[in-house]
């Protein structure tokens, strides 16, 4: 296994596909998910930024903590009554994500990245002041924004 600080990791790897753990948020696709590095077995959250008809997506990539994630595979794997407790743990595992480390495009089905882009110093916002931060993409108004600045590689 690779020191996951000295790998490049597979959603920064053009024509790569990373592995889904597991499927937070799905929207005529994979819109939120877990995802991990086959070479390091690092944990990131895609949370996605916008996407277009084509089957193109933009996410926000952000590093998640091998503990939470196990902790929170286990509670999703165990029975609840009370039916707002999956929700809760989702939460709680988006909480646990560090800032956004970059943005990568991915088609999806399958999930495949076509280009990564570092942000600046890994916390910062986008060029125009914009964060990458763990917001539903149903609660987003700023796809557009994401989108054009990608595809115009202001990053």
């Amino acid at each position: 296994m690779t020191d996951t600080r000295d790998c490049v990791h597979d959603w920064q790897r053009v024509g790569v596909s990373p592995d889904v753990v597991h499927v937070l948020d799905f929207e005529l696709d994979l819109t939120d998910a877990v995802v991990s590095c086959a070479r390091c077995e690092a944990l990131a959250l895609l949370h996605m930024l916008g996407w277009r008809t084509s089957g193109s997506r933009v996410f926000g990539v952000s590093r998640l903590p091998a503990d939470g994630v196990h902790t929170f595979l286990r509670n999703m794997a165990s029975e609840f009554c009370d039916l707002t407790r999956k929700r809760d743990e989702a939460e709680m595992l988006v909480s646990l994500a560090e800032p956004a480390m970059g943005i990568s495009s991915m088609r999806v089905n399958p999930l495949v990245t076509v280009d990564y882009r570092p942000l600046d110093n890994g916390t910062g916002p986008g060029p125009l002041g914009m964060t990458a931060g763990h917001r539903s993409w149903r609660d987003r108004n700023d796809s557009d924004y994401w989108l054009t600045l990608f595809e115009a590689g202001a990053f």
